[in-house]
């Protein structure tokens, strides 16, 4: 095949020619992901106080929370790790 047809049929290439319903789902997309962002960020501005300092789960509070989870992201991170160490050694027997 010539190269400058395996060229036309690149997605990059055809990205400067969608059609205008791809377009307009791009753009309802992305005006929908900016009024989310603007919504949480004026949610967390109007209750503030009680996101940050009061309890949410129990007796824990937001930072704790967050703690938490970023201990269970490490935790899996370094699980994740020590697989791919046991499957790689396996490939290789």
């Amino acid at each position: 095949m010539p190269n400058k047809y395996l060229q036309s049929l690149m997605v990059i290439n055809k990205s400067k020619n969608l059609n205008w319903k791809s377009k307009l789902k791009s753009k309802i997309l992305s005006l929908v992901t900016w009024f989310l962002w603007g919504y949480l960020i004026s949610f967390i501005i109007n209750h503030y106080d009680s996101i940050f300092f009061s309890p949410i789960l129990d007796s824990l509070y937001f930072h704790e929370i967050i703690g938490i989870m970023v201990l269970i992201a490490f935790i899996l991170i370094i699980i994740a790790i020590i697989w791919s160490y046991i499957t790689v050694r396996r490939r290789k027997k």
